[in-house]
């Protein structure tokens, strides 16, 4: 518990960074990645090779682009042992299964060390929104939460909602348990506060809500916000990154977690407003991703 405060701690002194000096921090950990990779990722080691790509030629955030992309089809052909890195097999990392609108499945892998880091980066997120660590939280989603030591002390407690049972039995659910705040796709919630809404049912009171894991549509928000009479934090996340980007309180665009990952947007190549995004892991020692076509579409600002 103390290490996850001091990452968390760290985490969100990053939050407030100078552009140049979180550049500054990229910059360090994307040749620490690129270098860790190519000497201990079979699978790198030959993709740098081809391109005639060292480490050593990333001496700007600039020079990823000479890294070529990496694709789910590419990595699907790939087994599992050449994506591991030296000392990482699948008794040492935790296992994602992505699925996602371009329906190719792929096994990926997360160091243990990467993967605190990525629940710690929730943890920022809620606190970003006004989430207290005592705060309960429902959540909707298929598999049960595990139970730990910290949440009989209070603290970051959970309450399933099961996706299985029916919009009635989840409104009682919500009505006895008064959680603080809820979590879970947009369209879920969507349908769940459109039938609280036309119910008429009273008691449920959010302090937040938070939508992730697909796209929330300006439909799904408004009945979420007439429902709860709060206005949704959207979060972008995936099974190869964890949480990518966010919403804070102004809700005016996501923040990239740009200390745990480097993202970019390409159109044909080149940076552009708006494009296919393509991210580096700048945490994840077990199987490294670098320059990782996501299969989605994005615009910055």
């Amino acid at each position: 518990m103390l290490q996850k405060l001091l990452i968390l701690t760290r985490m969100r002194r990053n939050e407030h960074l100078h552009p140049k000096k979180l550049q500054k921090l990229q910059l360090r950990k994307l040749q620490e990645i690129t270098k860790y990779a190519y000497e201990n990722v079979s699978f790198y080691q030959k993709k740098f090779d081809k391109a005639n790509i060292k480490p050593e030629d990333i001496k700007t955030l600039q020079d990823i682009k000479k890294i070529p992309i990496t694709t789910k089809k590419e990595l699907q052909k790939v087994s599992l042992s050449e994506k591991f890195a030296k000392g990482y097999t699948k008794n040492n990392t935790v296992q994602h299964t992505t699925g996602g609108s371009t329906g190719i499945n792929l096994d990926i892998r997360c160091d243990n060390s990467c993967e605190e880091l990525r629940k710690t980066s929730i943890i920022r997120t809620y606190l970003a929104n006004g989430w207290k660590p005592h705060y309960k939280t429902a959540v909707l989603q298929y598999s049960q939460i595990e139970k730990r030591l910290i949440n009989k002390l209070g603290l970051l407690r959970k309450i399933e909602i099961p996706f299985h049972w029916d919009l009635e039995k989840q409104a009682q659910l919500l009505q006895e348990v008064k959680g603080d705040g809820f979590e879970g796709f947009p369209s879920r919630l969507s349908l769940l506060a459109h039938y609280i809404t036309g119910e008429k049912i009273t008691g449920i009171n959010p302090k937040f809500v938070i939508v992730n894991s697909e796209t929330q549509t300006p439909s799904m928000k408004e009945k979420i916000r007439n429902a709860f009479n709060v206005e949704t934090t959207n979060v972008y996340d995936s099974w190869e990154f964890g949480n990518i980007a966010w919403e804070c309180k102004k809700h005016q665009g996501l923040h990239i977690n740009a200390d745990l990952m480097y993202l970019e947007v390409l159109k044909e190549g080149k940076s552009a407003t708006t494009g296919e995004i393509v991210i580096t892991d700048l945490k994840n020692k077990g199987m490294p991703l670098i320059r990782y076509a996501i299969g989605d579409i994005g615009t910055t600002t």
